[in-house]
């Protein structure tokens, strides 16, 4: 069982599948799988863990680069929420526009 944990700055951690990691084949490489159909979310990673659990390869290595593009999203909101906010200019209204002498 796969468990998500985010530290205090906001990464998230995943813990739980280092038995999935002894069904991977050697010089795996999680940028060979084209992932591009999944939906990259935890509630997708842990069905992915699951079915990696006793579907086979197919579903170990989908696990582990749906996992990458998890964490790599995870990363980029956390680096996005420390950025400072920044407040957007008044709309102008009826009441803020000057009448112009000509």
């Amino acid at each position: 069982m796969i468990k998500v944990y985010y530290r205090e700055d906001g990464t998230a951690v995943i813990k739980g599948d280092d038995r999935l990691k002894e069904k991977l084949p050697e010089g795996f490489n999680v940028l060979q799988v084209d992932i591009s159909d999944e939906k990259i979310d935890a509630h997708n990673l842990a069905i992915l863990a699951d079915k990696a659990s006793y579907a086979g390869v197919y579903y170990v290595k989908r696990y582990f680069a749906v996992k990458a593009a998890f964490e790599r999203q995870q990363a980029l909101v956390t680096e996005q929420a420390k950025q400072p906010k920044v407040s957007h200019a008044p709309a102008i209204t009826s009441r803020s526009i000057k009448p112009v002498n000509a």
